[in-house]
């Protein structure tokens, strides 16, 4: 069974803690040092240890991989500071902040020969292997990304929110050939309301819009194919029904994602490094780059 240590107890950091020890061993944990999270630690996982400073982490032999669950200004760092100490590391999205900074930690994880594995948790969902599914015998046409929610002022909307639909977006349909910045409002912080228009070279089209000065949550994304309309509302797959005009369920999955996605990981630590994770990783981060300079 493999060591892990996790760097990180906000809200993902805890789902982390908890998927991994049902199929590893987590030694340690370390934050910021909220007091609050190192009771939770202390009270449901009191055999992990909590460590006052990562560099008790990156010493520690023992230890296999790192778990990085931090804010995304500080994956790149804490990324190469666990390789240069020869561990293994799977880390939030996004896998840095920028492409440029991408590169480098995947060029030092091939130095290393170290597995560095970026958290895209919606390319582990068995709602998109249904969908990628769909896609081959009734191609998709059309697409529109849903988020409303209230928070996470402090993360960059498009690193921390955006991303997660460029990667279901590319995944589906590839990098499209031209983007509209459709909407862009300033609330709380730099930018709280956006939207955006994706052009494909096969004349499909998909919209984002995400809204997270909402009094209410709802993420959903409606697809249109050649022959059918299906409704991906949270977790669940919903099918359009014309001659009832009502969505009836198609896949209600019993796994997670995270369980999906945790199990990959620590499944790629019994073979040799493979890259295409971070490769994925680094077209989200493309394209959340071209959006970007949209916003100037």
């Amino acid at each position: 069974m493999k060591n892990l240590a996790i760097i990180g107890l906000g809200i993902q950091g805890k789902r982390l803690l908890r998927d991994f020890s049902k199929i590893s061993n987590v030694v340690s944990c370390t934050s910021v040092g909220k007091k609050e999270n190192i009771q939770w630690l202390k009270k449901n996982y009191p055999d992990v240890s909590y460590s006052k400073n990562i560099d008790e982490l990156l010493k520690n032999e023992s230890i296999d991989a790192i778990i990085i669950a931090s804010p995304i200004k500080t994956h790149f760092d804490l990324s190469k500071q666990a390789l240069k100490a020869n561990k293994n590391v799977f880390v939030e999205k996004t896998i840095t902040e920028n492409s440029v900074d991408a590169k480098k930690i995947i060029s030092l994880a091939k130095q290393k020969k170290k597995t560095i594995f970026a958290g895209h948790i919606f390319l582990y969902h068995p709602v998109l292997n249904k969908l990628k599914q769909i896609h081959k015998n009734d191609s998709i046409n059309y697409m529109k990304f849903y988020w409303m929610r209230n928070g996470s002022f402090n993360e960059d909307i498009l690193l921390d929110l955006v991303s997660h639909f460029c990667s279901i977006l590319i995944e589906l349909l590839g990098l499209p050939k031209k983007i509209k910045l459709l909407n862009f409002k300033k609330v709380v912080s730099s930018c709280d309301i956006i939207s955006f228009q994706f052009d494909f070279i096969n004349g499909q089209k998909c919209v984002i819009d995400i809204n997270r000065i909402s009094n209410f949550k709802k993420r959903s994304i409606l697809i249109i194919t050649k022959k059918n309309t299906f409704e991906w509302d949270d977790d669940s797959l919903y099918k359009f029904d014309k001659r009832k005009n009502l969505f009836k369920l198609l896949l209600s999955p019993k796994q997670s994602p995270l369980e999906i996605e945790t199990e990959v990981f620590i499944n790629s630590l019994n073979r040799k490094p493979d890259y295409s994770n971070c490769y994925n990783a680094l077209k989200i981060l493309y394209l959340i780059e071209k959006c970007r300079k949209l916003l100037k």
